[in-house]
């Protein structure tokens, strides 16, 4: 949930929350489960008679609510499958879809990001190569690397989908983002 949630995260993980929810699934599976304890008993049944007296067996047997075939349908079988199944299921679903959606947003955001991050770059090469036509000075192409690397930012030297960055050996590289 947090994936989805960024920005929510700290108010939706905390020791509180956490209590909040445990208290609602144990009190949920509670009650789901006390019709049980109400489906069978413990029965005594007179075996034999010995010169001792008589000698019981206990068995376990159904209640009316543990005998009827209507409650046996409904609570075995549909309440089962759709809490232990459907539920889940959907829970699931409902989050991957969320997920899915947010990394699409932050991709689109990403895409959007490179391309201001290239146009700045290119202002700031068409700048440096203003001034240095303006300049009397020769500059060979390292210095004119050494120039590229101090006017890029840290994280504008290598931005993995960008299409270019700049090697140790102040080499602009540039790659093909469709391979």
């Amino acid at each position: 949930m947090t994936l989805v949630l960024v920005l929510q995260a700290a108010r939706l993980c905390t020791v509180r929350q956490a209590k909040v929810q445990l208290f609602v699934v144990l009190t949920l599976v509670l009650l789901y489960n006390i019709p049980r304890f109400g489906e069978g008993y413990l029965a005594s049944i007179a075996v034999n008679t010995t010169d001792g007296g008589l000698t019981y067996h206990i068995q376990a047997a159904y209640t009316w609510l543990g005998d009827n075939e209507m409650y046996r349908i409904v609570y075995y079988n549909i309440l089962y499958a759709v809490l232990m199944l459907a539920v889940p299921l959907v829970a699931l679903t409902g989050l991957n879809v969320r997920l899915i959606r947010a990394l699409t947003a932050l991709r689109r955001k990403r895409a959007e990001m490179q391309v201001k991050l290239a146009r700045a770059i290119e202002t700031k090469l068409k700048r440096f190569h203003e001034t240095k036509r303006s300049c009397p000075v020769v500059v060979s192409e390292k210095q004119e690397q050494r120039e590229r690397w101090k006017l890029s930012k840290h994280r504008e030297r290598f931005c993995g989908g960008s299409g270019h960055h700049y090697g140790k050996s102040l080499r602009l590289y540039m790659q093909n983002p469709a391979i």
